[in-house]
């Protein structure tokens, strides 16, 4: 009988005796005496039933807490038995003194249940059952001492796991690009020269010869035309070039007078020469007969066996001393290493929350150097406990950026056709360094961890895959890498630092090469990436002028967070 229909009689019953009060026929107060009975005890009885409702509802509560108590931070690292006792005592502790209530703890009140899951997910369901008796004020007098309570709770969550990362961070040369558009546009303007490099170039080129791949840091904004562009050969011989747009091209100048030079036999005047003690100057003349540099203040000179002609990854870090502008420009990176830095104590923190252990050893990739036979550079030489590593652990990034020869060369007689990203040989080594003996942990231990691949990347390969170049992780290929090493038991984690197409526009070569394939780009890195309980994957895209240290801190909450409490 539930409460609404007591109530129902309840009213039905005060209606009767109003009728009743009103008869005045002879034997209406005989009825009136019989009905009073079993109507007093129907309310009485709906006031037992309500009291035993009260106490189901401090009861059912009780038995959520106890079945969260099982599966909180600390409980999960705990074994079943451990997990159970702390439910009970939680429960007991919770309905202990509830008026009214008749509760025998025993070994099955309550009755825990305890179901935990393997494997890397590994998991605890926790069910809480109970049963008790209210006792009755009313209804005991006919024969009812008590109603029966009863109730149950479920809790489930996953437990936090012991885990390995292995930071694969990629620093090849396209990663030389502003994290801004106004570093991308401060470069572009710095390098749009009339007859150099119409359309400027946004990319921090780190080059010896940065002539030879048609760039030349301008002395100053206001002359974008070429007009006053002098070209000065080997022997100091100099010219001026022609204003119609037709004295440059990828192999020779044209002076006024008519004059043609091929364009390895000299350098633009200016060009701004930098010593290898970081002084620099705006080159006036440049004789090779006598090894020297004379700046256009005509009292500085340089040795050439001692610098090089600036770059623009140069300009970079130097960009106020030559302008007196400070735009901040930041390359991918920088942002990169300040990533890897802010992640050591993001770690530190997220593992003692979770009362885990995380370890972490970092990687770079680019291009197989020449006499190397990958492309993969171990940073930290074995996994370090986040709890035992600092900021310092991350090496400078830009100071360890190779310093090609030319584009397509990164030595004078080690040419690669500019292919300086392998995803493929990356990946390939990585399969190789992760639990290289044995099988992956499944994460309930310290000395059974999970593992994870990090991978930082702008997504855009250039490497040869099977006698043919590719420009874009391929299915063939780089997903076929990425699932060898899922299938192990290990997952990957993908933070995409955006290729904007905007990035491209000042390079004719990027447009046609490059740009073609970056809307391909996030489809086939989600591929690769593993996916999370919800299906989605462990994807995170950051795009220009947003925070790659951020990003990569939220990727990492993604991929090591607890899945939430259900029930």
């Amino acid at each position: 009988m539930t409460q609404t229909v007591l109530l129902r009689l309840a009213r039905k019953g005060r209606s009767l005796l109003r009728r009743l009060r009103h008869d005045r026929r002879g034997n209406v107060m005989m009825i009136l005496g019989f009905a009073m009975i079993p109507m007093t005890f129907g309310v009485g009885f709906g006031v037992d039933y309500t009291r035993a409702m009260k106490l189901k509802t401090r009861m059912d509560a009780a038995a959520d807490a106890a079945a969260l108590a099982a599966v909180n931070v600390t409980a999960m690292q705990k074994d079943d038995a451990t997990a159970k006792e702390a439910a009970r005592k939680m429960f007991n502790a919770q309905v202990a003194g509830l008026n009214g209530l008749l509760y025998t703890s025993g070994a099955n009140n309550p009755e825990i249940v305890i179901t935990s899951d393997g494997g890397v997910n590994s998991g605890r369901t926790v069910k809480v059952s109970y049963t008790a008796q209210s006792s009755n004020i009313f209804s005991g007098v006919l024969g009812s001492p008590t109603l029966p309570v009863e109730g149950s709770a479920t809790a489930t969550a996953t437990r936090a796991p012991h885990i390995d990362f292995y930071l694969l961070m990629d620093t090849s040369p396209s990663m030389l690009l502003p994290t801004t558009q106004t570093g991308i546009d401060a470069l572009v303007r710095a390098t749009t020269h009339g007859q150099a490099k119409p359309s400027g170039c946004a990319f921090a080129c780190h080059t010896q010869k940065p002539t030879y791949d048609n760039i030349v840091i301008r002395n100053a904004f206001d002359d974008g035309d070429g007009a006053n562009n002098v070209w000065l050969d080997k022997s100091g011989n100099s010219c001026t070039l022609r204003k119609d747009g037709a004295g440059y091209n990828s192999s020779n100048v044209t002076c006024q007078n008519g004059t043609t030079y091929q364009t390895r036999e000299g350098m633009f005047e200016n060009a701004i020469w930098v010593d290898n003690s970081g002084a620099f100057c705006p080159v006036k003349q440049y004789k090779t007969s006598n090894s020297t540099i004379t700046c256009q203040n005509g009292t500085t000179k340089f040795n050439t066996g001692n610098g090089q002609i600036a770059d623009t990854y140069w300009l970079v870090r130097n960009y106020n001393a030559v302008y007196g502008v400070n735009p901040s420009i930041r390359l991918r990176i920088d942002d990169e290493q300040a990533a890897a830095q802010q992640l050591i104590p993001f770690a530190n923190t997220t593992a003692n929350n979770n009362k885990v252990t995380y370890r972490l050893q970092l990687f770079s990739f680019d291009f197989t150097p020449e006499g190397g036979n990958k492309p993969v550079e171990t940073i930290t030489n074995a996994l370090n406990d986040v709890k035992n590593m600092t900021s310092y652990t991350i090496p400078d990034f830009y100071a360890a950026q190779t310093n090609w020869f030319q584009q397509s060369c990164p030595t004078q007689n080690y040419c690669i056709n500019d292919m300086g990203t392998e995803a493929h040989n990356a990946l390939v080594e990585m399969n190789k360094v992760i639990t290289p003996a044995g099988t992956v942990g499944d994460g309930s231990t310290a000395a059974n961890p999970q593992k994870v691949l990090f991978i930082i990347t702008d997504g855009v390969v250039d490497e040869n895959q099977s006698g043919r170049r590719h420009r874009e992780w391929s299915d063939g290929v780089n997903i076929a890498d990425c699932t060898a090493i899922k299938n192990r038991g290990i997952r990957i984690a993908i933070l995409y630092t955006e290729y904007s197409s905007a990035a491209l526009e000042s390079d004719t070569w990027s447009k046609d090469n490059v740009q073609p394939h970056l809307s391909k780009v996030p489809i086939q890195l989600r591929k690769c990436a593993s996916s999370r309980l919800d299906g989605t994957p462990l994807f995170y895209q950051v795009s220009t002028d947003e925070s790659i240290p951020q990003a990569l801190s939220t990727l990492f909450a993604l991929t090591v967070q607890t899945a939430r409490l259900t029930k």
